[in-house]
Order: structure tokens, then sequence, then C-alpha cells
């Protein structure tokens, strides 16, 4: 095991950033204004002249958005000047589109652009949505429902659906519509009629689907089918004590035909095909606390129930299908479990593809104490022999997290409440798992895999207090006290602790044929202009510091780059070189537009 300290920023004169020494030159040039006024302004003081005292220069302040990007152009949205700008990341040129009125998203492709790519912007003051096409830069604007406030696109960004979430806003506009939808492509816009508050919107791979998650059930539109306005009815989500609201987790398979859920307090899933329109639910064992995709030779889902110390892996259909039955026996007569702290947890956020974020959930794990297993009243259910299902047997009972590489080969399982400095890792998922335990220094909450599924990267909570004067980094209080991320190699299991001085807020990850580069930003407050670097392949780290607070990070495709915004008045973005971690930086969007 390897540790390594780093608190707040590695500076050195000699690597000074560009950001630096653009900081420091305007410090210095301020304060020659500043001496140049004050000197103007002891001449003229025994005089009236009008002129005498220099008026103060009011610095305007623009309203940006995250932005979206197509190759090596990022577009960002100036809800202040109803546009966006458009930022080489190579030549650093900007050129500025005009849009609509107050534009505070802009949506574009996460995965390779196809012919019909756009950037997608959600003018929330007029209540349209602007489709720029990316080479050309024209744009073409369509109408969208009254007030609509979120946006959301397919993986190649050629189909947008807009709509109202009253979670948004502090006081809901009387006239919203709630229980509708707006699609829009490069030609056209339709308002869909769905069910009643709509929760999420997802999409197929090939986008040639849109799934809309409401409380009255689920609604499959297909892009192609739409020539106007029209009602696509809900299919409910069946089973007694279920409804849409108490969804927990909520997966959509590539195609966009099946969906698996989770529902609170639930012990089973409840799994729908929307193409022949049929919905059921499926009882197993136990109350499940995460289910996750596993993309393999054939589609599966991967569900943790650490009540019994295991994990299922079941293909979709076939397994979900032949599993339905098999534990009906035992659950006969049971309406819905015990909640276990679930039922005010709201709405999983279920991000790409449906697979929910549930970093920041409380399971409700804190209070629960670890099951005795050898306590003769326990029930033992035996595993049956179901086709397509996988029961795999893990070590300890707090794992009630997974988070699945993207090839879907491996799983690390651990405790999402942050209780527990153990994780299991579950190798082969789709063929012989096997299992194997990490003991951290420090317990963890969350984790991510990178995009290769080589590393896990392990993010630690802390006990509260100071450090106490005097300790080190290898001092257990010092470790116990300080934010930290761990870096895992799935291969061989290797494990390093990288203590931080502050707590971690996003983490991007730049991956391609040579290499694998993570950085890590922190939360707002004294080390939000603090970067942490770490080679993926050899663990090596570095730091750097930016010359305003980061507010957004993320990689530029087949560029060797990423991007950090930053919060400016007149808009920052900063871009890093992934293999020689150089910086170049442009602020001021709009006065800088048209020069390269």
């Amino acid at each position: 095991m390897k540790r390594l300290l780093v608190i707040g920023c590695v500076l050195a004169l000699a690597a000074c950033s560009s950001d630096q020494a653009k900081s420091a030159n305007n410090a210095n040039n301020a304060n020659n204004v500043n001496n140049l006024n004050n000197n103007e302004n002891n001449r003229n003081s025994g005089g009236n002249n009008a002129n005498s005292v220099n008026p103060p220069v009011v610095e305007r302040e623009f309203d940006f958005s995250r932005p979206a990007t197509v190759g090596r152009q990022l577009f960002v949205a100036n809800a202040t000047l109803n546009s966006v700008a458009v930022i080489d990341a190579e030549s650093l040129g900007i050129q500025t589109v005009p849009v609509g009125f107050n534009p505070t998203k802009t949506v574009g492709p996460t995965i390779d652009t196809v012919e019909d790519s756009r950037v997608f912007v959600l003018n929330q003051g007029s209540s349209t949505v602007s489709v720029i096409e990316p080479e050309s830069l024209s744009v073409e604007s369509f109408g969208a429902m009254r007030h609509v406030n979120q946006i959301a696109s397919n993986p190649t960004s050629t189909v947008a659906v807009a709509w109202f979430d009253p979670e948004e806003v502090d006081v809901a506009p009387p006239d919203a519509d709630i229980s509708a939808v707006s699609v829009i492509t490069k030609d056209f816009e339709a308002q869909i009629a769905v069910g009643f508050r709509v929760r999420q919107v997802l999409f197929s791979d090939d986008g040639a689907y849109v799934i809309v998650v409401t409380d009255d059930g689920i609604s499959r539109l297909e892009v192609a089918g739409i020539t106007g306005d029209a009602f696509a009815p809900p299919l409910a989500v069946t089973g007694q004590g279920i409804s849409s609201p108490s969804i927990q987790d909520l997966l959509v398979d590539p195609t966009g035909r099946y969906v698996v859920s989770r529902v609170a307090g639930f012990p089973g899933l409840v799994f729908q095909d929307l193409e022949l329109r049929e919905s059921r639910t499926v009882y197993l064992k136990s109350i499940p606390f995460d289910v996750d995709w596993v993309y393999g030779a054939e589609l599966a889902v991967l569900v943790t129930q650490p009540m019994d110390q295991q994990v299922l892996t079941i293909t979709v259909p076939g397994g979900l299908i032949n599993l339905d039955g098999v534990f009906d026996d035992l659950h006969q007569g049971t309406m819905m479990m015990p909640d276990m702290g679930m039922s005010d947890m709201g709405a999983a956020d279920m991000g790409d593809m449906g697979t929910a974020d549930m970093d920041d959930m409380d399971m409700g794990m804190a209070d629960m104490a670890e099951p005795d297993m050898d306590e003769p009243d326990m029930p033992v259910v035996p595993d049956p022999v179901v086709d397509g299902v996988t029961f795999i047997n893990v070590e300890l009972t707090r794992q009630n997290i997974a988070e699945i590489s993207p090839d879907g080969i491996t799983a690390m399982l651990f405790d999402g409440a942050g209780l527990s400095a153990r994780a299991t890792l579950v190798d082969d998922l789709s063929t012989a798992p096997t299992t194997r335990v990490i003991r951290f220094e420090k317990p963890l909450y969350s984790a991510k895999s990178d995009p290769a599924g080589q590393t896990f990267v392990a993010i630690h909570t802390k006990e509260e207090g100071q450090i106490p004067p005097g300790l080190g980094p290898a001092d257990p209080e010092f470790i116990a006290k300080s934010w930290a991320i761990s870096l895992v190699d799935v291969k061989s299991a290797f494990q390093q602790l990288v203590l931080t001085a502050h707590e971690t807020n996003e983490l991007s990850i730049y991956t391609d044929e040579s290499q694998r580069v993570l950085y890590v930003t922190f939360v707002e407050g004294l080390g939000d202009r603090d970067v942490l670097v770490a080679n993926l392949g050899t663990f090596s780290t570095s730091s750097f510091r930016l010359a305003s607070s980061a507010d957004g990070i993320g990689p530029i495709a087949g560029q060797h780059l990423i991007y950090v915004s930053q919060d400016h008045p007149q808009g920052r973005l900063s871009f890093v070189d992934t293999q020689t971690q150089e910086r170049r930086t442009v602020t001021g969007y709009e006065l800088n537009a048209g020069i390269d």
C-alpha cells in the first residue's frame, strides 16, 4: 500500500502557469493604474475641475452555462447577452452565435458525432430551443412548452427533449405544463402529452426512442413516428403498493425496449417490456439496494442484496422471466417489506441510460446493525438453479452500492453511507465471477471506474475536527481527519491513498489509446482553485492552481485536452494538455469574440 500527500497545490516559480503569470501581471498593472490615478487626483485636489476624479470602472458580470462540446469546439450559453460563445480549444478563437432570450443550458453529443449531431440551447426566457449546426454555426429556433427549464439530448445529440421541472424553481408558474414534453430535432418540434409530472427523460443508445418517466408510468416515444403533437400513454408500474414515485433506480436497455426498476421497500424488481406493453414484478430473496447494467455477451443487471451477503447477475429479459415466481412463496401475503429508511430519499438521479447516481444517497444503513448470520431463527433460503441467474456470495454485509466498469467485467461493491473502509471487487461478472476484498485506510462513500475498466477511484469521507498541530501524514489521526481519494488497480488490487486538503467535487478522466489521466476539482471554498492530476497508468500525481474557482470540468475527446470552466464575471475557460499538463486560458468570451 502506498500513501501520497497532496496538500493544496504544488507551486514552483520555474513552472508558473500562464494563469498565475497573468494574475500577477494584472495585479501589478492594477497597482500602477491606482498610483497614476492617485497622483492625478492629488494634482487636481485644489480645483473644482469636474474631470479631476476618474469615474469608477464598473465590471459587467455575465451569466454563463456549462459548455457543450463537439470535437474541439465548446459551446457556452451567455444568458446576459442572449448568445452562445463558440470557443475553439486549439486556436482559442471565439465566435458569437445569437440565440433566444435568456439561454440557460446547452447540450451536445456525449459520444462520437454523426452527420445530424447538433447543439441544443434551451432559451428559458422565451420558451424556445435553438438548434446550432456545429460546422456552419447556422441556427434554427423552435417553440417549446411554456416555462421549460430542463433539456436533455440523446448520446449523438440528434434529438433533444425539453420539459418543465417544478423542483427547479421556488414558485412554479400556474400555467406550467408538468405532463408533457417538447421533442426537438434539426427539422421539427412536437409537444407530446405523457403522464402526470415528468420525472426523468432517457434515450435509447441510437436515439430512436425517448423514454419519459412520470408519476403515472413510463411512456416510450419513437422519434421516427412523431409527425406532430400527440399523446403517448404511459405504461403503469404494477404491483400492490408500488407506484412510479417510489422508484429508486430505473434502467433502460440500450435498445429502449426493456426497463428494470428498483422500488423503495419492495423485495424484488419491476420488469417492463415497453414494446409489448407488459409489466410484471419479480420477487427476490430480500430488498435489493442497488441495480446496475452489466454489458457482456448478454445484457444483464447486477443486483446488490447486502442482507443476504449476495449480489446477483440476471440476464434481460431471459433471466428475469425465468426468475419470475421462484421466490413468490417466500413473500406470500407480504405487500411491502420494511422501507429501511428509503421512503424519503426521493427520485434517484438516473443519469446516462438510466444508471442511477447513488453517491449522495443515505441508504438508511447508518443505524442498521449488521445481521448475525449465526442466529438460529434466521431463515436460510437456498439458492435455486435458474437459467440466466448467477448468485455471487460476498464477505461483507454493508456493501449496498455497486460501481460497474464500462466493459461490464468488474464491479466494486461498497457502503454508500460511508461507514465502511472495506470494499469488494467482483471480477468476470459475465463468465465465472470471483471476489476480492479490499481494505482501505479510510471509509469510502463513492467510486468511479475509468472508461477502460482498469482503475477505480474511491472517494473517502473524513472525521470531524481539525488536525492537531505537530501530526504528520503518516499519523492515523492525520489520515482520519483528512479528505482523500484512493486509486485502485483492478488487475492487482493495489491501492494508493492520496490525501487532499479539500473535499472532492468533480472527477473527470481523459482516456485514449496511450493514456488515462484523472483530474479532480474541489468543493467551493479555499481549495476550489486547485486541480489534482493523477496518471492512472503509473499512479503518479501532481496538481496546479487556477486563477479562478473551478465550476466545471470535462474531456475534449480526441484532442488530448480537458477544459476547466471557472467562475469569472466575463467567462473563463482553461484548456489543459493531458500529455504535458500545459495550460492555456481564454477570458471574456463576448469581449474577445472573433479574436484568434
